[in-house]
């Protein structure tokens, strides 16, 4: 009775917690330059998009530089989508409640294990250690800050789906563990799939499970572990080699990023490291992890594990040194994955890793934490492991402190809610113009961003000021318009100071060319004729030049450009959306005035 009401009332912190940290973002307006091209393109109003899911990639293959299946996570969007439509509360009260039952499955997964081992799995009765354990890992996950950039993006509700099925599937592996059912080996195998099937990088599950499998079986013997990880793994692994075929059909290849970010090895390594050790080491947004951090990042991290280690090898027949050795091997699954991807991209969204991260905090808090209770029982030949739990008990203290911290400044929710307040009017400026464009139009989209007021630096670019973003928007909210989006230009930058931005933007329908000048400490970018949102677009850069007050670009449009159907420009100029038509037109927008 007790350990069934300490279970529910354990599930009731971790989801008050949450609550607390995340139930003001419900009101956020849609964040992230994906978003409206992914629920765009994942719509259900007809059996054709339904199958049209399973049979083309990922934003029907428009999505820029990556090419990706992810029917799942689409199916999930779309029935949004279906609910909500364009009311953002449904979609970001979706992405809430996977976090939670997250949360949850750590919390169960990490009790469950520790009961296991202890040999109270079937006890009527009693709070153990491991109960402490998994209300603490599953706490700090909930309130974990970098986890807040996964939560509040609607467009990356893969990851939550990730690590929805990643701690599913080592709920199951527990259960065979115990018990060697097919049912529960076939489970792992639907979890994998669907894993899969909601985020590429899910691929690692099946090497979670094989890795909890060979940490925590009841055999000392290494071949048996083995064996026994066989058993576990060969059923799933058909499973995935089956769906990666598929995906492979879908794809004409295996897909993924068509251009890594990183460049060479050395700079791959450095960055990965360091992501990990922020994530660690210092909870918060990854977007301000510098190699500034570095030293103080690798002190405290190594300091951490140094510590635990001591404290495992004085004991290491304890049930809990296979629980942290499992946490160990899964940060190491992680951090071989990013540098195989070679892609900052995978590094930077660390909502997968955050559970294992928060399992061995937990453990040192808790094994720590003893050390309060029994400090008088010590004989001076316990010295070293006296020592360690105190170095331990420090450095978890400080990090967990760290968490709560920035959880209750609540400062990265507050950048997140600054996203989708400029998303807002961004659409709201756009949405009276669409009227004025006839149906069928090409709109090309001229010198953005729209605004130029960050209220937090690190907001470089505006959520969806992209012309497949944009094209997603008017999809969802105008379908009977049809316009089709072209982006001509844009702006990348970073402003300190509205003021910093200044602009002139001019057409000449004679020559059919355009001119855009920027003063910004950021650059100018044009997109070059090539498929982007599954047409041409018709345009060829004549001139671009660029310094270090600005850049100035002239734009020939091309014949094609003008047909079949009329033209129109929305020209993003400051604070404002001007609307113009193929004739000749000039804005201009200085920023000191602002």
């Amino acid at each position: 009775m007790i350990e069934r009401q300490f279970f529910w009332a354990g599930a009731l912190a971790i989801v008050s917690a949450g609550l607390v940290v995340y139930v003001e973002q419900l009101g956020f307006y849609f964040t992230d330059v994906d978003t409206f091209s992914l629920i765009a393109t994942s719509r259900l109003h007809s059996f054709d998009e339904f199958m049209s899911i399973f049979t083309s990639p990922m934003m029907k293959g428009h999505l820029p530089n990556a090419l990706f299946f992810r029917p799942f996570a689409s199916l999930t969007w779309g029935g949004d989508e279906l609910i909500w439509g364009m009311n953002p509360l449904g979609y970001h009260l979706t992405d809430l409640l996977i976090h939670l039952a997250n949360s949850l499955l750590l919390f169960q997964l990490v009790r469950r294990t520790a009961r296991f081992q202890t040999g109270v799995g079937n006890a009527p009765d009693g709070i153990s250690r491991g109960d402490v354990e998994g209300l603490v890992a599953g706490g700090l996950f909930v309130i974990h800050p970098v986890a807040v950039e996964t939560v509040s993006a609607i467009a990356r509700r893969p990851d939550l789906l990730f690590g929805f099925f990643a701690l599913l599937a080592l709920n199951f592996a527990l259960r065979f563990i115990r018990f060697e059912s097919n049912r529960d080996r076939l489970a792992i195998a639907v979890c994998c799939v669907l894993g899969l099937a909601s985020k590429d990088s899910a691929v690692i599950v099946l090497a979670l499970v094989g890795a909890f499998g060979f940490c925590l079986c009841e055999t000392d013997s290494f071949r048996e572990r083995l064996f026994f990880c066989v058993r576990l793994c060969w059923v799933p692994l058909v499973a995935v080699a089956l769906y990666i075929g598929a995906r492979s059909l879908v794809l004409g290849g295996l897909g993924g990023y068509e251009t890594a970010f990183g460049v060479e090895l050395t700079s791959v390594v450095k960055t990965s490291s360091l992501v990990l050790l922020c994530a660690f080491t210092i909870p918060g947004q990854l977007d301000s992890c510098t190699s500034s951090f570095a030293p103080f990042t690798a002190l405290v991290t190594v300091a951490f594990f140094v510590l635990s280690a001591l404290r495992l090898l004085s004991d290491r027949t304890a049930p809990e040194a296979r629980r942290v050795a499992f946490g160990w091997l899964c940060l190491s699954l992680f951090f071989v994955l990013y540098l195989a991807t070679r892609t900052v991209a995978l590094t930077r969204t660390m909502y997968a890793l955050i559970p294992f991260l928060c399992i061995l905090l937990a453990w040192a808090c808790v094994d720590s934490g003893a050390l309060l209770r029994d400090f008088r029982k010590r004989s001076a030949g316990g010295l070293a492991s006296t020592l360690s739990r105190l170095g331990l008990m420090g450095i978890s203290f400080a990090i967990v402190g760290a968490m709560f911290l920035a959880a209750l400044r609540g400062q990265y929710v507050d950048e997140w809610r600054a996203m989708g307040e400029l998303t807002r009017e961004i659409v709201d400026a756009i949405d009276p113009l669409v009227a004025s464009v006839p149906a069928g139009s090409t709109v090309y989209t001229v010198n953005l961003p729209f605004k130029a007021s960050d209220p937090q630096p690190r907001l470089r670019d505006h959520p969806i000021l992209d012309d497949y973003s944009l094209q997603g928007w008017v999809d969802l909210a105008h379908p009977k318009k049809q316009l089709s989006i072209v982006g001509l230009t844009r702006v990348r930058m970073q402003l300190n100071d509205p003021g910093e931005l200044s602009s002139r933007v001019s057409f000449d329908p004679v020559t059919a060319r355009l001119f855009t000048d920027v003063a910004t400490s950021g650059r100018v970018e044009a997109f070059l004729k090539k498929r982007k949102w599954g047409k041409e677009h018709p345009l060829e850069v004549v001139r671009h030049e660029r310094d270090g007050s600005g850049s100035r670009l002239e734009i020939q449009l091309l014949p094609e450009a003008f047909e079949p159907g009329p033209i129109a420009f929305w020209v993003f100029v400051g604070n404002r959306v001007e609307l113009a038509r193929h004739e000749a037109f000039q804005f201009s927008h200085d920023g000191a005035g602002q």
